[in-house]
């Protein structure tokens, strides 16, 4: 799981968590996957990401 912030969050942090939370609730149980959270300014089209974004930030 990738997650991309515009600026360091502990609430964000928060959601995060919550969220692979829910991941392994939907798998089951305990699933391995990797957390990878980048902090950047850099314009979301400029950032590789892998995968599939399933939400993404507001850009102007």
């Amino acid at each position: 799981m990738e997650f991309v912030l515009k600026e360091e969050s502990v609430e964000d942090r928060e959601e995060i968590a919550d969220i692979y939370i829910e991941f392994e609730a939907l798998m089951d149980g305990p699933t391995p996957a990797d957390i990878d959270v980048l902090v950047t300014t850099e314009e979301l089209e400029k950032i590789p990401i892998n995968g599939r974004v399933v939400f993404g930030r507001k850009e102007p």
